[in-house]
C-alpha cells in the first residue's frame, strides 16, 4: 500500500478516536460542546474513509460503503458549528437542526438509491439533472466555507463580548478553538484546490498533519468555567437574568437618561470607588462585580465606561493594572519578586497578558520600564 494511501487511511482513524473520546464525554466540563466536536470527528472520519476508498481503487467494488460514508459528510460542518456555539455558552435547541436540512435531502435521495438493491430489486438508481448535480457539488464547497466563516465570526463575537464584561480572558477567550479552526481552514483550503499528479502524495501528508494539529489542540482545550460564560451571554442581577438584547436596549436607554453633568458625575464614581478599593486587583473581578460595589447599574456603568472614558471595561482594569504595576517595579518589591510577581500582585493571571498590556500602555516593556527606573533612581 502506496504511504499516502495509509496516510489517509491513519486520519480516518485518528479522526474515529478522537470523536469516540469527545462523544463519550471524556472530560467533565463543556460536555455538550465536546460531544458535538465528537460528532464533527466522526463525521470527518467517513470523510477520510471515503478518501481511503478512492485513493486504494476500491470505490468500484464497494459502491455502497462509498455511498454510505457520503452521508455524514452533509453533516461535518454544521456539527463543527454547534460546537463552537456550545463552546461560547450558548445552548443548541431544536431550532438549530435546520442546519441539517442538507444532510437529511440527501438521506432522502440515497433511501432511494439504497433501498432497492437492498431490498433485491433491479432497478436502476434514479438520475438526478446535469444541474442539480453541478448545484450539489458546489453546493457541498458552498457549505464548508459558509459554516467556516460562521464559527470563525461567532468567536470573534464572543471575544468582543468578554471584553465589554471580563477584566481576564486567558481562559475563556478560547484561544485553542481558534487554532483549530484555522488547522480546519488549511484542510478546507487543500480540498477545494484541484489535484495534481505532483501533489498527488502530498495532499494526505498535509491532511495528516492537519489531523495532528486538530487533536492537539482539542484534546489540549482549557476547561471554560461555565460562570464566566453566563456572565458574558446573561448578567445575573439582583437574582435576575438579562439577555444580550436587554443590555443593549438598557444601553441605549442609559443613553438617554444620563446628561453630560449625571455622565461625569458617575465617571469620577467609577474610577474614585475603583482605585480607592484597589478593586482591579481582583483577576476575576467582572462588570457586574464593579456594578455590585459601585451600586451603578450594569447598563449605566458600561454606558459611563464607553462613553465617558473612551474605553471598554477589560481595557479600563488592566490599564490601572498597569499602574499598580508600575508602582511596584518603583518599590522596594521588586527585590523580592519576579515578573510574575508583579503581575500578580497587580491583578493580572498571566504574564503574558501583563507583557502586552504594559508594552501597549507605556509603550516599553515591564524590564525596559524597570531598567529606565532604576538608571533614574541612581542619578539621584
Amino acid at each position: 500500500m502506496a504511504p499516502s494511501t495509509l496516510l489517509l487511511a491513519l486520519c480516518s482513524g485518528i479522526a474515529s478516536m478522537l470523536g469516540f473520546l469527545f462523544v463519550t464525554a471524556i472530560t467533565q466540563a463543556d460536555r455538550q460542546a465536546n460531544r458535538w466536536l465528537g460528532m464533527f470527528y466522526m463525521c470527518l472520519a467517513c470523510t477520510f474513509s471515503q478518501l481511503f476508498l478512492y485513493k486504494a481503487e476500491m470505490s468500484q467494488q464497494l459502491p455502497l460503503l462509498v455511498h454510505l460514508l457520503e452521508l455524514p459528510v452533509w453533516a461535518t460542518m454544521p456539527c463543527l458549528y454547534l460546537a463552537v456555539l456550545t463552546f461560547t455558552g450558548q445552548r443548541v435547541s431544536n431550532r438549530h437542526l435546520v442546519h441539517f436540512v442538507p444532510a437529511f435531502c440527501f438521506l432522502v435521495y440515497s433511501m432511494l438509491y439504497l433501498m432497492p438493491p437492498l431490498m433485491g430489486i433491479d432497478r436502476p438508481a434514479p438520475r438526478l439533472p446535469f444541474w442539480l448535480v453541478v448545484l450539489i457539488r458546489y453546493f457541498y464547497a458552498c457549505q464548508l466555507a459558509f459554516y467556516w466563516i460562521l464559527s470563525y465570526l461567532k468567536l470573534s463575537i464572543h471575544r468582543k463580548q468578554l471584553l465589554r464584561v471580563a477584566s481576564s480572558i486567558e481562559y475563556v477567550n478560547l484561544n485553542w478553538l481558534k487554532n483549530f479552526l484555522l488547522a480546519v481552514l488549511s484542510m478546507i483550503v487543500i480540498k477545494s484546490i484541484p489535484t495534481q499528479p505532483v501533489s498527488d502524495s502530498v495532499v494526505p501528508l498535509i491532511y495528516f498533519a492537519g489531523m495532528l494539529l486538530l487533536g492537539y489542540y482539542s484534546v489540549r482545550q482549557q476547561t471554560v468555567h461555565h460562570l464566566d460564560l453566563a456572565t458574558v451571554n446573561s448578567l445575573k442581577i439582583d437574582q435576575g437574568h438579562m439577555d444580550q438584547s436587554y443590555i443593549q436596549q438598557g444601553y441605549k436607554q442609559a443613553m438617554e437618561r444620563l446628561d453630560p453633568e449625571q455622565l461625569e458625575k458617575l465617571q469620577r464614581k467609577v474610577l474614585g470607588l475603583t482605585v480607592e478599593q484597589k478593586l482591579y486587583l481582583d483577576p476575576s473581578l467582572t462588570l457586574p462585580d464593579l456594578s455590585a460595589a459601585t451600586g451603578i447599574r450594569v447598563q449605566d456603568l458600561s454606558y459611563v465606561l464607553n462613553k465617558g472614558l473612551k474605553k471598554s471595561f477589560y481595557q479600563f482594569i488592566n490599564e490601572l493594572r498597569v499602574e499598580e504595576a508600575k508602582i511596584l517595579l518603583h518599590s522596594d518589591k521588586v527585590k523580592t519578586l519576579d515578573m510574575l510577581g508583579i503581575a500578580t500582585h497587580a491583578g493580572f493571571n498571566s504574564k503574558t497578558t501583563f507583557n502586552t498590556t504594559f508594552k501597549k500602555t507605556t509603550g516599553l516593556t515591564p524590564s525596559q520600564f524597570q531598567k529606565l527606573a532604576n538608571a533614574s533612581m541612581a542619578t539621584r
